[in-house]
């Protein structure tokens, strides 16, 4: 057995540390511990799978491996590698969907005596290609279904799953290849500061020290069901994965922690190991098992707040705080944090034969209390970083406070007086801002105190001018967005529609053709009018659509103009049109007096929350279409559907019409912005209009899967129909919206169960499914299936992921030219259903944001009967979820103020961030931490004019406004604003003093505008100190255009 023990120390000590030397070098890392020396990872798992052969070790959907299974499985794949030349100190790469294959041949690596280099399928392929050069492996264990999408490389590739008939001739016992607790068991990549990744290299010895410690802290029960859950390249999956192996647990494998709620086996987690960001979101949508015992959580901050909510779950005992980097394996301290705290976490106390050291830039270790970096020593260290010997030797040092090395995290940490640890963040989060050094997680950490915030994010960026400024960004609490709605003035909402379309209907003659009044419907992307003839496509595909209803009595709401009642009113014994609009409906019945069959038609001027007097079950069908989108918000449509269902007989449906899909909110103003751009404008304007257009965007958009949700909120809804809309026309009308059929009263249909082909990860064609329909099966289901519609729309938003600011349009025109056509036209596989004797079933519930659809094919001898489209997510939303926020303006406009208030009240004014930014949410990295270079590539709107801006009073006071501006580099400056909020410093009060100097001819108060920030306090401040100096403004002339 070894111990690494924490010794004393002979290194120079500054006079304020001698009396406390010994308890923050000897006596807070007194971890020493025994572990076994002569045993490597796999070993433990060997030893184990003797011990309990027939008890479960993986789980992953509905597939159970036993510890005989998979220890023989592996013992295979181990004794293939070997006969490929595999051995000691090879680096193996692995490259797997997460599957049981993945986790075999982790092991068989590792059986062989190699390390594993674990690989991202989902990584861009120049990613894969510079790990796979640097790690010069010789073989490569992927799946059969990733090979085309792997770059080339030395690396000879081993199909797990195709090339199994001959993996399994191996032998199935334990390989008698010993590798020794000082090789290596595997590389993790992480990001470079220099650009490029680097392989963090870990010993076998460093992982057995690790489990050893996490043996004795998690009994066997509590790892009995443990979620892995996270990507093998992070090394959250290292506990995840061989902790359980080597207790008797069993491995419960997931895709990402947030598919646990979807999981088969999610009744038998008993622990969990993620990040903060996921586990609140689990929490969220209440996607906690009953059965879970122990949550783990690393990798960011934790909040107190996120740990009371999960100790409210009646099941969880236990709630970690672990901390640790990739180059000390996976956790280097912890802390089992307190129920009922009313406190943030520390990151607790170092694991055994760990030492924490808080240090100077000189390397001196600091006081209780004082913040400096962070640096850990002891077993768990990685042997270094691959192929980098100056990275390895600038992070990892001589350890001057005893045996072996130290390693620099980067991370800033103080000791508490009890010996836990208090992590403070990042030293490379510290920035100057005109010559202050400030760290931004102080500003985070005074935002996310103010009651409406949920999380909060601040960078330094520069501005127009290339200064440096500080810019937040907000999430807002789900509360606070509902508490805005809540206040929100819906009437008024409503109000300001109905005036627009009074006034567009009311310069409206009847036309040529009365009942295709197509005179309102503009085209986002010329302003123009909707050609006719794709206005005439669009009106027939939705009259045919209600007309399948087979509707005898039909109320439509907001029928506008009549497009629609006019040609399903006359297949009806009964039709009433209603409409907020008295002017529309007066076209309407000038309408009846020219067209025949409209004389039953019965017109109301009601709003759609103006209909309770109508009796119950008197309709067959009610449609709404193409008017959602005016809706105030998602509570005022589920107040409407909710009045509506009353009124529709069981049988009876609800056409939901034209509805503005969220998911492609972005795709859409990309495709307009991209439309509108000229050739040479910069990819950097582009996404400046896209994200202005999508915060400015004040229509209601819903996901597909909002009306899905429905039947829980709605029981009289039995089922929900999606579908994409038809036609052959590329418009607007076509790209971005969808219909949505309720169905009410009755049970719901069952589920067919039917077998779903991805139409991408098979790569299938036209012609493919075309063979497939000729083998005559019953039914054919397609999942994933790509939108010919939005064929440049996709290109362009994969191609500005990756951009760089300087890229031009016209960069991006020559992209999307070049793409090979892979979409799929719905009109042709309905022709091609037909002509093959299918009828074929369409559903946008599972699409995304490149407009993706599914399709079942059902042969026509098949009994005709609803086909039931299951959504792919299984996660739980409340209906706000699945909606936009229409007048999220007004949240801005009351939050940014109280924000910016509490800060003032908190921090001093060189802290204060120029811009403030209300996002939805903030991106994040793969392994769920804020990505703060996604977050400074969202465009910043520097020149914000407030909506309520006072204009100047008089000259004087406009003198100071265009002085101000320019100094500010602000163009909508009002004498209200303040001089410090909208980005001025005390570099920029020297700007203004100056130049109003110049004009004055007189020396001014140079601290003035700090007692005096707006135009108005200013103006008054100099009148009273220089009576008539606004006068002598009018009495010595005009200044020269341009002065200023």
């Amino acid at each position: 057995m070894h111990c690494a023990a924490a010794t004393t120390s002979d290194a120079p000590l500054p006079p304020l540390l001698e009396a406390e030397s010994q308890q923050v070098l000897i006596d807070f890392n007194n971890t020493a511990a025994p572990y076994p020396t002569d045993r490597c990872i796999h070993h433990l798992f060997e030893q184990q799978a003797a011990n309990t052969p027939t008890a479960t070790a993986l789980i992953f959907d509905n597939q159970y491996l036993t510890y005989q299974q998979l220890n023989t499985r592996a013992n295979q794949v181990a004794h293939y590698l070997l006969s490929l030349g595999v051995g000691v100190e090879s680096l193996v790469g692995i490259c797997m969907q997460r599957s049981p294959e993945m986790i075999i041949g982790m092991l068989g690596i590792l059986k062989a005596g190699a390390a594993y280099v674990a690989l991202d399928p989902a990584y861009p392929k120049a990613r894969l290609a510079f790990m796979l050069e640097d790690a010069a492996t010789p073989v490569l264990l992927t799946q059969q279904e990733l090979l085309e999408s792997l770059p080339g490389s030395q690396a000879r590739r081993v199909c797990l799953d195709s090339d199994w008939d001959v993996i399994a001739q191996a032998l199935p016992g334990n390989p008698l290849q010993a590798p020794a607790q000082h090789n290596l068991a595997y590389i993790l990549y992480t990001s470079g500061s220099t650009g490029r990744p680097k392989g963090v290299a870990i010993e076998h010895r460093s992982v057995v020290a690790f489990l050893s410690w996490a043996q004795s802290v998690f009994p066997p029960a509590e790892l009995a069901g443990t979620l892995a859950a996270t990507s093998i390249c992070f090394d959250l999956s290292v506990f995840e994965i061989f902790l359980p192996l080597s207790c008797g647990g069993a491995i419960i494998l997931a895709e990402n922690a947030i598919a646990l709620p979807s999981l088969a086996a999610r009744d038998q987690v008993t622990l969990i190991n993620t990040v903060p960001s996921a586990m609140s979101a689990l929490v969220n949508v209440e996607g906690i098992p009953a059965n879970v015992q122990v949550v783990n959580l690393a990798g960011e901050p934790l909040s107190n707040k996120l740990v009371q909510d999960i100790y409210r779950l009646d099941s969880v005992k236990k709630v970690y705080n672990l901390y640790g980097p990739s180059e000390d394996t996976t956790y280097s301290t912890y802390v089992l944090t307190e129920k009922g705290a009313q406190h943030n976490p520390t990151i607790g106390r170092p694991i055994s034969n760990t030492q924490v050291y808080i240090v100077d830039p000189q390397l001196y270790p600091l006081p209780i209390g004082a913040a400096g970096e962070l640096c850990l020593a002891g077993d768990g260290l990685a042997r270094g970083y691959l192929n980098r010997p100056d990275l390895t030797a600038e992070r990892f040092l001589d350890n001057p406070f005893g045996a072996g090395r130290l390693y620099k995290t980067g991370d800033l940490a103080r000791y508490l007086p009890d010996g836990n640890i208090e992590y403070l963040g990042r030293l490379d989060h510290q920035v100057k801002v005109r010559g202050y050094r400030i760290e931004l997680g102080e500003i985070e950490t005074a935002l996310e105190q103010h009651p409406a915030v949920d999380k909060a994010a601040v960078l330094a960026l520069p501005d127009q001018q290339g200064e440096k400024q500080l810019l937040a960004y907000v999430v807002a609490r789900t509360e606070a967005v509902e508490t805005l709605a809540q206040q929100a003035d819906t009437q008024e909402h409503v109000a300001i529609w109905q005036t627009v379309y009074e006034e567009t209907y009311r310069k409206t003659p009847l036309a040529a053709d009365p009942t295709f009044n197509i005179s309102g419907w503009k085209s986002s992307y010329t302003g123009e009018q909707i050609p006719a003839e794709d206005m005439r496509e669009w009106v027939e595909q939705t009259v045919a659509r209600i007309l399948a209803l087979q509707a005898g009595r039909i109320l439509e709401i907001g029928c506008g103009t009549g497009m629609l009642l006019a040609r399903v009113a006359p297949h009806c014994s009964a039709y009433v049109g209603a409409d907020f609009s008295g002017t529309a409906l007066e076209y309407i019945r000038d309408m009846q007096k020219i067209v025949p069959g409209l004389e039953h038609v019965t017109l109301l001027e009601r709003g759609a929350d103006e209909l309770d007097d109508f009796s119950a079950a008197g309709f067959d069908a009610i449609v709404i279409n193409s008017v959602l989108q005016h809706f105030p918000d998602v509570d005022y449509l589920v107040r409407v559907l909710q009045g509506v269902t009353r009124l529709i007989k069981p049988g009876g449906h609800i056409f939901v019409g034209d509805v503005l899909n969220l998911l492609m909110l972005e795709t859409f103003h990309t495709s307009v912005q991209l439309y509108r751009a000229a050739d040479y404008d910069s990819v950097a304007q582009l996404r400046h209009d896209i994200h202005q257009q999508i915060e400015l965007d004040k229509d209601l958009q819903l996901a597909p899967a909002f009306f899905a949700a429905l039947p829980a909120h709605i029981p009289s809804l039995s089922h929900v129909q999606i579908l994409p809309k038809a036609g052959r026309t590329h418009n607007q009308l076509t790209r971005f919206r969808y219909d949505a059929v309720l169905h009410v009263g009755g049970a719901p249909p069952a589920a067919a169960e039917l077998q779903w082909l991805d139409w991408q990860r098979l790569k299938l064609s036209s012609g493919e499914l075309q063979n497939r329909l000729a083998a005559s099966p019953p039914t054919l289901a397609l999942r994933n299936i790509p939108n010919a519609r939005l064929h440049a729309e996709t290109h362009a938003l994969s191609w500005l992921k990756e951009a760089d600011q300087a890229e031009t349009i016209a960069n991006l025109r020559a992209f999307i030219a070049q793409q090979p056509s892979v979409g799929v036209e719905i009109a042709d596989l309905a022709a091609l259903a037909a002509a093959s004797g299918y009828r074929v079933e369409f559903s946008w519930l599972n699409t995304d944001a490149r407009g993706t659809f599914d399709a079942i094919f059902i042969r026509q001898d098949q009994p005709d009967r609803p086909m039931i489209f299951a959504a792919t997510e299984a996660k739980r939303r409340s209906l706000a979820e699945y909606a936009n926020h229409p007048q999220r303006a007004n949240l801005n406009r009351q939050l940014i103020p109280q924000l910016r208030a509490n800060l003032e009240e908190k921090l001093p004014h060189y802290m204060m961030p120029m811009v403030f930014t209300v996002l939805e949410q903030l991106p994040l990295s793969p392994t769920g931490k804020i990505d703060r270079k996604a977050l400074a590539l969202i465009p910043v709107e520097w020149d914000i004019a407030s909506e309520d801006a006072v204009l100047p009073h008089d000259p004087f006071e406009q003198m100071l406004v265009e002085i101000w501006a320019e100094a500010l580099n602000q163009h909508h400056i009002g004498v209200e604003d303040d001089f410090f909020a909208r980005g001025g410093n005390s570099l920029k009060v020297m700007m203004v003093t100056n130049k109003l100097q110049r004009y004055l001819n007189r020396q001014l108060p140079p601290l003035a505008i700090f007692d005096a920030p707006t135009v108005s306090q200013y103006a008054s401040l100099l009148r009273g100190l220089y009576p008539g100096i606004d006068g002598q403004i009018c009495a010595d002339g005009q200044r020269e255009e341009g002065e200023i």
